[in-house]
């Protein structure tokens, strides 16, 4: 008759795990990770630091000003590169917050004009 394998949990007696702090009557046990929760976590890091240095400390990877303008040259839009000098990123900011403004306007003149019509 063949034997059922148990968790190596279960073979653990309660004395070995506690960690020895009990909250609202529930103690705290001292458990390791899963190995595959830990190479989860090992590889995110590896993965950021590569992605980080390939893309941002290096000029092995476009940039995302780079890899915007070869996406608008091939859609066959083509930025003029007078028009892109002396322009801040406060200057599209501020260029956003106009547009995001008139669209609330607009929502708010709508929702306005329709309940109006309800009453």
């Amino acid at each position: 008759m063949p034997t059922r394998r148990r968790h190596p949990m279960a073979e653990l007696q309660e004395g070995e795990v506690l960690h020895g702090h009990e909250y609202d009557g529930i103690q705290e046990l001292d458990n390791d990770l899963p190995r595959w929760w830990l190479f989860g976590f090992y590889f995110t890091i590896v993965f950021g630091v590569v992605y980080w240095i390939y893309y941002h400390m290096s000029s092995l990877g476009p940039s995302p000003e780079q890899e915007f303008l070869r996406e608008m040259a091939d859609a066959g839009y083509r930025v003029p590169s007078a028009a892109l000098q002396g322009v801040t990123e406060q200057d599209l900011l501020l260029g956003v917050v106009g547009v995001l403004c008139a669209i609330g306007a607009l929502i708010f003149a709508e929702l306005l004009r329709a309940d109006r019509s309800d009453s």
